[in-house]
Formats: structure tokens, C-alpha cells, sequence
């Protein structure tokens, strides 16, 4: 089976804007660096002010775009199904020389359902995820009083882009202890069907968070390629099982 990832787009308010399912070929350092490369030098802003893209929401039908095209097979591609086979010649000659792109699977827009779902999820089903998201600028956040708007501010600013890029984990729970209900404290442990495993605890851990201009693939894939390093699950979320003697 293929690298399969899923690939998010936040917006100014820490809202899901577009996630995207890719089946295959999601490596940090190939996906993920082509995400880099897209993103570094981009700005938000005005066309005339020298802004790339106008707020989150057009930022994310740049990169769907962008995503689909890199994802697709060059081909010549097969004659349009409305041709008459006598004209299949005429045609096969006037595609001489020109490259299509197959377009068809690979990258898909999820419901958006199921989009705000996976985004309030620690854990997700797919090889990595990837998470688009506005990074304030350091020279504004110097000017601004402590008790601005950071959603607000960033509307309104020219701010460059954030890459988070994550891995599931998974983890044994010790002889006689449980997750704690609801836990608060880490946020990698959830519910999750344990499957035949009971003990077993599914989680995520982060590969690289920051601007994209500090990306890099290679690095990004060695970690992923790494033993995980958080061998057990943090103390404050589990609990020593509790037995009634009745």
C-alpha cells in the first residue's frame, strides 16, 4: 500500500478550511516538501502590495489546485468518449506532441462533515497529516498590546505561513492501569478500538511544527523513519485500575 496522508488547511481563526485525502506517495519529503516549496514566499495581502494570496480561504483553492495537478500522472491520456471512432485518426494527429495529465484519484476534498471531524480528532487513520496554518509575524506581534486578538490580528496583517507535520504512535498500557476518562492532560491519548489488543493505546506525534521556510524534507523523513521516541504513555494520562472487593 501507498503513504497515505491527509493534508489540512486552518484559517485565521484556527478553523478547518479544505482537508484533503491523498492515497499515495505522502512522504515528508516529497509531499511534504512540495508543500514547502509552494508555500515559502507566499504572502497574504493585496496584489498591489505584492500579497500571493487573499486570506486562508483563497490560499487553500491555490494549494488544492497545486495538489491535484502534482499528484496526477502525465499521459497522453485516452480519446474523449464522445469521438466517432472515424475520427479517432484526426485525432490521435492532432495530439502529437502535446502531454495531458490523468486527473482521475489519488487527492480527494473530504465532506466537510468529516473534515471538522478529523480536525477535532488527536488521532487520525492515515500515515501522516499535514496542517497549513497563518503564522503571525514576529515584528507584528512586538507592536501589538497583549490583549489584541490574535485572529483579529491576523486578518488583518501580512503574516507568513506555518507546516505542522504529524505521525500516529502507538503505546502499550502497563499491567493495571487505564487511560483516564476524558483526559485533558495529554493530548495524544483518545478513545480508539483497541482491536484485539486491549492494552494497546493509539496516539500522534509531531514530526515538525513550524514556518515553512524552515522546512525541511529530508530531516522531516528521517525522524518519521526513526523509533518512535515517546516509548510510553505520559503518567498523567493513565490511572491505576480500580478493583471492588465488593
Amino acid at each position: 500500500m501507498g503513504t497515505d496522508s491527509i493534508t489540512r488547511v486552518t484559517d485565521e481563526e484556527g478553523d478547518v478550511v479544505v482537508a484533503l485525502e491523498r492515497g499515495f506517495d505522502s512522504h515528508p519529503n516529497s509531499h511534504g516538501a512540495d508543500l514547502a516549496t509552494f508555500l515559502k514566499g507566499a504572502r497574504n495581502g493585496q496584489q498591489s502590495r505584492g500579497g500571493t494570496f487573499n486570506g486562508m480561504s483563497d490560499l487553500a483553492a491555490q494549494l488544492v489546485t497545486h495538489i491535484k495537478d502534482k499528484a496526477s500522472d502525465a499521459s497522453g491520456g485516452p480519446p474523449p468518449m464522445d469521438i466517432p471512432i472515424s475520427h479517432l485518426h484526426l485525432w490521435s494527429l492532432s495530439q502529437q506532441g502535446k502531454t495531458r495529465k490523468d486527473q482521475w484519484g489519488n487527492v480527494y476534498i473530504l465532506p466537510a462533515k468529516s473534515a471538522v471531524a478529523d480536525f477535532e480528532r488527536a488521532v487520525f487513520d492515515q500515515d501522516l497529516r499535514y496542517t497549513v496554518y497563518p503564522l503571525s509575524n514576529d515584528a507584528s506581534d512586538d507592536d501589538d498590546d497583549d490583549d489584541d486578538d490574535e485572529s483579529h490580528r491576523l486578518s488583518h496583517e501580512t503574516y507568513r505561513l506555518g507546516l505542522r507535520v504529524e505521525a500516529p504512535t502507538y503505546w502499550t498500557l502497563p499491567d493495571g492501569y487505564e487511560l483516564v476518562p476524558d483526559c485533558k492532560v495529554c493530548k495524544y491519548c483518545s478513545d480508539w478500538d483497541y482491536g484485539s489488543n486491549k492494552r494497546q493505546v493509539k496516539g500522534s506525534r509531531v514530526l515538525f511544527d513550524g514556518p515553512v521556510d524552515d522546512y525541511d524534507g529530508e530531516e522531516v523523513e528521517a525522524t518519521w523513519e526513526e523509533e518512535d521516541p515517546l516509548s510510553s504513555i505520559p503518567p498523567d494520562a493513565m490511572q491505576k485500575i480500580r478493583v471492588c472487593n465488593g
